[in-house]
């Protein structure tokens, strides 16, 4: 790779490059905003049972109730909880028309930077009361669960919403609750990865949620989707979240047009010093 061109990318800890000019686009940060994610004008909340309180720390989610019926977390799009007849979260437009699409031929990634104050899944062991949801433009995509005792990778087809690649590493998981970290799920191809503190967490194969039907399914089926929070009625769990970003390589016509001037520049530079 020449100076040039490394010069105008950065790497992210699953291995692959993303131009530079693919900057984080920043959907939430108490450093700088001050205030709860759903202002910041990025991300939709949805709370059932559950309320989000601004703190100095960042903005806090905490169920009301006592058991597992409680809901509560940020999407990038809008949400409608319903409790009647049955209840069911249903998904609605983007929050802000400026999100990037999530092509994973490309790659992209979520960052985020949060603290679990308390979980519990005595309801189903195979899910957590905080997980991320990331989801591409073609519904490929990855659920990871963070429990008090291990962190997974959500399966998908027949064994839908059992656990899969996991870590019961004492020092990952308890940097979920010990204090605000910063965690890097990365997408690419057919893989993603989970890292922090440049370390790879967890990684394997994309899982394809597109054919879920049932409770939360708009959660698995809407294109380009983001969510964080507690999205299970068989778990709880508080957290802290601070910092929310996504990185997305544009489209490949105006990447390709990118590297072409690029390689135009370069060329101009070394017929000058010739």
């Amino acid at each position: 790779m020449s100076k040039t061109l490394r010069n105008l990318l950065f790497c992210t800890g699953i291995g692959f490059c993303l131009p530079a000019f693919a900057a984080p686009q920043v959907l939430y940060d108490i450093n700088q905003t001050g205030n709860l994610p759903t202002e910041a004008g990025w991300l939709a909340g949805g709370f059932a049972f559950s309320s989000q309180t601004l703190t100095p720390q960042g903005a806090q989610v905490a169920p009301l109730l006592a058991g597992n019926s409680t809901l509560g977390g940020y999407a990038n799009h809008t949400s409608v909880i319903s409790l009647f007849p049955q209840l069911q979260v249903s998904n609605g437009p983007l929050v802000n028309a400026l999100f990037p699409a999530l092509d994973r031929n490309a790659g992209f990634a979520l960052s985020l930077g949060f603290r679990i104050i308390e979980e519990s899944h005595s309801g189903n062991p195979n899910r957590a009361g905080f997980s991320v949801i990331l989801v591409g433009q073609d519904l490929k995509g990855i659920e990871i669960g963070f429990q008090n005792d291990r962190i997974f990778a959500q399966n998908d087809g027949v064994a839908l919403f059992t656990a899969g690649e996991n870590t019961v590493d004492p020092l990952f998981v308890g940097r979920a609750f010990a204090a605000h970290n910063r965690w890097d799920l990365n997408v690419q191809g057919t893989s993603y990865a989970l890292v922090q503190g440049g370390t790879t967490i967890l990684s394997g194969a994309l899982r394809d949620y597109s054919s879920y039907s049932g409770f939360g399914q708009d959660a698995y089926r809407t294109p380009n989707f983001v969510f964080f929070g507690d999205n299970t009625t068989s778990a709880r769990g508080a957290f802290l979240v601070d910092y929310a970003a996504i990185t997305a390589v544009p489209e490949p016509a105006p990447f390709a047009l990118f590297m072409a001037g690029v390689a135009l520049i370069a060329g101009l530079r070394r017929a000058r010093a010739a």
